[in-house]
């Protein structure tokens, strides 16, 4: 584990000092060889804990493997992106990357709230460098918000970390790993921990992307590079359902427990409707997807706070939602090459155009609203008769027909992408089919969940939510 941060840090300092394109692309290679190793032996230390702070455990190595697979596109689609873009600022860029992704894997293994809070605020340093690539007025003005307002999510999550230590006697020890507060929480006074979580959810829900901090995610997402808008949308997120899930489980069992259930419903469903409502005017390809970011954590968190097999649907929909919002997100630059625009209402004949790119958009369409054979359909199929099963009528029948009109909205503006009329002008040409081979990979490893619940995803996830 101190290896592989010596090893990243070292490679972001070579990237800074030696600006040319041939090195930033084989430092980049050197990182991801460098996170495989780190996966490969996070799988072979399973269970076991490193520099007393890191810890291998299931939900570790499930957002670490995610991370390896999203990453190496995400590279190779960042230097397909400076061919057609300036390369100014690239040396920068490809540092950046790398010291946001080293930020993520400390997340992913933190076994201590306030380390887990440094390298979340970590993040936020990395990220601003990426949104803030073109340095126009508009990538200005979501940098300064995300920072901003990032910024005070973090100070929020801080808040919630020092109302956790006055559950804490004076002549007690306080422990901010998160077997010490499990432990401490099972007899504390439940109004400090009904605050603490409420502080924290509210600041790690900037970077989950729920309401009510989500708006900072979705302007993240429409002004980054598409490469980094896949980053965001997919990995970042999860370190925010990585925070509030170890949360989650300190308070599972507690006095609080099924409050900081609902609480977890109410944000969840407040996201669904307020994405179901901007996705039916969204007009820009980008802003679409991050919505459909928003929706889909929104299910993540009613699935958490219903509880039961829910859980077991939670992993599932983050782990399938990666790889189907990645791929969409890869192939919006694609779209743009094309078009040169990211308005929905100035494209069309996509499939004519390039019928590869149209085929993934399809695809990706019908995976990320949860028709068969998409992953997500088995997770949120789980989660509706979860919710059956202990009779929430009222939230199936809000939430059932929140989705359709996210379905509805989702579907009908992919697909005018697709097969509406072309434009009569274009300002860029098809590329290469070959781009669109990683993206097919990412909806084929989606559907792959569709068809196949044994194995070893399944053994780590039902580790994770015992």
């Amino acid at each position: 584990m101190l290896n592989f941060f010596i090893i990243s840090i070292i490679l972001i300092a070579l990237m800074l000092t030696v600006r040319r394109m041939l090195v930033s692309k084989l430092l980049s290679v050197a990182f991801l060889a460098n996170v495989g190793w780190l996966v490969v032996g996070a799988f072979q230390k399973k269970g076991l804990t490193e520099l007393a702070y890191f810890s291998f455990d299931s939900t570790a190595l499930i957002m670490l493997s995610l991370l390896f697979i999203v990453a190496v596109p995400a590279f190779f689609h960042s230097f397909i992106y400076f061919r057609t873009d300036s390369d100014r600022g690239v040396p920068m860029y490809i540092a950046a990357l790398t010291a946001l992704l080293t930020s993520l894997v400390g997340v992913y293994l933190s076994n201590n709230l306030i380390v887990l809070w440094i390298f979340m605020e970590a993040t936020t340093l990395t990220v601003s460098v990426l949104i803030y690539h073109h340095r126009s007025a508009h990538a200005l003005e979501a940098t300064w918000k995300y920072v901003f307002v990032s910024s005070v999510g973090i100070a929020l999550a801080y808040m919630g970390i020092l109302f956790m230590g006055a559950i804490v006697s004076p002549s007690e020890e306080f422990s901010v790993s998160f077997a010490g507060l499990k432990a401490l929480a099972a007899n504390a006074n439940p109004a400090y921990l009904r605050i603490a979580f409420l502080f924290m959810l509210v600041g790690f829900s900037t970077k989950m992307e729920l309401f009510p901090m989500h708006t900072v995610g979705i302007d993240a997402n429409t002004i980054a590079p598409p490469p980094i808008s896949a980053v965001i949308s997919t990995l970042m997120v999860n370190s925010g359902f990585v925070a509030i899930y170890r949360l989650l489980r300190v308070l599972d069992g507690t006095e609080v427990g099924s409050w900081v259930a609902n609480v977890l419903i109410l944000s969840g469903i407040l996201s669904v409707i307020i994405a179901a409502t901007y996705l039916l005017k969204s007009n820009n390809l980008k802003r679409l997807l991050a919505y459909s970011t928003l929706e889909n954590m929104g299910l993540v968190a009613i699935a958490l706070g219903v509880g039961g097999v829910a859980r077991y649907a939670a992993f599932v929909h983050i782990i399938v939602h990666t790889f189907i919002k990645s791929s969409l997100f890869f192939q919006a630059r694609q779209v743009y090459a094309v078009y040169n625009t990211y308005e929905i209402s100035k494209m069309g004949g996509y499939i004519k155009l390039y019928s590869v790119g149209a085929l993934v958009l399809m695809l990706g369409a019908l995976g990320i609203v949860a028709f068969p054979p998409s992953g997500l359909f088995v997770s949120e199929f789980l989660i509706f008769k979860t919710m059956l099963a202990e009779q929430r009528w009222g939230l199936f029948i809000l939430l059932a027909l929140a989705l359709l009109f996210c379905v509805y909205a989702i579907i009908q503006k992919l697909l005018s992408v697709v097969y509406a009329k072309q434009p009569e002008k274009l300002a860029g040409e098809a590329p290469s089919s070959l781009l669109s081979l990683s993206q097919l990979v990412l909806i084929g490893f989606a559907f792959y969940m569709f068809f196949f619940q044994s194995g070893e995803v399944v053994n780590l996830i039902n580790e994770a939510i015992k």
